[in-house]
């Protein structure tokens, strides 16, 4: 996916311009956005605190991913998913979020299926949503059809997406979530594999995070045979805007840090990609591109497969 905002047009940058961060052109001679100006300093001097340079981070489209761990595979084929997750009998596999973990669902499923994505839209959604969320092969809809939505692929598997963005009240919206995992479960018995990135939305806020884990950790154990995947935001790129103050790249780390221990204690499986991010180019500050969810897919995949 492309850019959807704009490089500074004049000297200006750094500053807060229509929700993100604005920097400098890379491909201008002054590329180094320092005291809220461009200028022409050398990319190693480009460094301070204070200073932004998109020369130094790269495309995941147009990057080699080289894992680190011998036995992780890239461009895994959707034949090889679709036969570890019949062999470790996932009957259904289910992930919970926000547009981070929307756009891994859309490039898992794209791995493992090939045909339209039916949208669960609300009684109360508008006519006209409801008729450009039918079921569409080629584009799979707008990113406003994905509230509920579902595919069936890998001969019988359920794959299943359910939108999760602020939490105000932990018990009162997990519970319709519950009554899904319950109605999956009944449908599709067997082993359910359920992913989860909120955060974001929360302000990485750990006390409400960790308490709408502890109450999707019940209704795993209450299901039997059902594991969790937490996934923590990504760290900003350098495009976030300065008046997210809770959501910097320290406070995003720290969220990292506290729930790779949570999730530990609690038997969850955690999935931090920050290493990955780090030298990205961000479309927009908080989104990355097709090129990392590929990469995200091959590795959770890696693990799918693993002893295949």
């Amino acid at each position: 996916r492309g850019k959807n905002i704009s490089y500074s047009t004049d000297t200006r940058c750094g500053h807060n311009n229509l929700g993100y961060r604005s920097v400098c052109d890379p491909k201008d001679k002054e590329a180094c956005c320092k005291d809220n100006k461009c200028q022409d300093i050398p990319i190693k001097e480009c460094t301070c605190p204070t200073c932004f340079d998109e020369r130094s981070r790269i495309y995941p489209e147009f990057y080699k991913w080289t894992p680190h761990r011998i036995n992780m595979r890239n461009n895994i084929s959707g034949v090889d998913i679709c036969n570890g997750l019949r062999r470790l009998n996932v009957s259904s596999m289910i992930t919970i979020g926000d547009s981070l973990i929307r756009s891994l669902t859309e490039s898992f499923w794209r791995r493992v299926y090939r045909g339209p994505v039916t949208h669960l839209l609300y009684n109360h959604s508008s006519k006209d949503l409801i008729r450009s969320c039918r079921p569409n092969a080629r584009n799979w809809g707008f990113r406003t059809c994905w509230l509920r939505s579902y595919v069936q692929g890998c001969n019988g598997i359920k794959f299943f997406y359910y939108t999760v963005n602020g939490i105000k009240n932990v018990s009162k919206e997990v519970r319709p979530l519950k009554e899904k995992l319950r109605a999956l479960k009944k449908e599709h018995p067997g082993h359910m594999l359920v992913m989860a990135d909120v955060g974001l939305h929360t302000n990485l806020n750990t006390q409400m995070v960790s308490h709408y884990l502890e109450e999707l950790l019940d209704v795993a154990k209450d299901l039997g045979d059902t594991h969790i995947i937490y996934m923590t935001p990504y760290i900003p790129g350098l495009h976030k805007s300065p008046a997210h103050e809770k959501q910097t790249k320290e406070k995003t780390l720290n969220f990292a840090t506290f729930f790779r221990t949570f999730t530990k204690s609690m038997n969850i499986s955690f999935l931090d990609a920050n290493e990955l991010v780090k030298n990205l180019i961000s479309w927009d500050g908080t989104h990355y591109s097709n090129g990392l969810n590929a990469a995200m897919v091959d590795v959770i995949s890696s693990y799918i497969i693993k002893d295949l």
